[in-house]
């Protein structure tokens, strides 16, 4: 799909960079541009209205209600504009990182020493592990063990179960919204 040119009116450098970003995420989201530059178009001025309506300190109060009215009115036609701009567009997806890149993570934590500390003294069987601290002494070296090295005896466990998370919460982002986590 092709970027359609930005309309004339536009002649601020601000408004067609806005112009053209809308229109590239239309694209992103393998929407046509070139069948919405009229919903662009209003998008745009509507986001400008707004940034010129922003309360400001300054008049009466009277004159303070008026600009909070007119800026409730812009924001609730931005809002749809951007759902008319946006009908039918397809979800993005990001790929899952790799294991061994959440692995990778988990290790430049600070909390890895204390976790791997733990993990070899909860989970001695385990292939690689250390010989063990007394339970005691890791405690007061590093404090109470996190959930992550009581659940998973290796890091590469922790990161494989971190991705199996993520991906269901990319799937429903409403299950990761009810139990307070932030979605994907």
């Amino acid at each position: 799909m092709k970027i359609p040119h930005v309309p004339p009116r536009f002649k601020s450098k601000r408004a067609r960079e806005h112009w053209l970003r809308v229109a590239d995420d239309l694209v992103r989201h393998g929407l046509d541009p070139s069948a919405r530059t009229e919903l662009i178009s209003d998008f745009v001025d509507a986001e400008t209205t707004i940034a010129s309506l922003r309360p400001q300190a300054k008049g009466s109060a009277d004159v303070r209600l008026a600009q909070a009215r007119a800026l409730n009115n812009a924001v609730a036609e931005r809002r749809r504009l951007h759902q008319r701009l946006f009908a039918g567009a397809k979800r993005l997806e990001e790929p899952l990182p790799q294991v061994e890149e959440v692995v990778e993570q988990i290790a430049a934590t600070d909390q890895s020493d204390a976790d791997e500390a733990w993990r070899d003294a909860l989970w001695p069987a385990r292939e690689g592990g250390r010989t063990p601290l007394d339970q005691t002494e890791i405690e007061r070296r590093f404090g109470r063990p996190s959930w992550a090295a009581l659940l998973h005896p290796t890091r590469a466990s922790q990161a494989k179960d971190d991705l199996e998370l993520e991906a269901i919460f990319r799937r429903r982002p409403s299950l990761a919204k009810s139990i307070g986590r932030r979605a994907a």
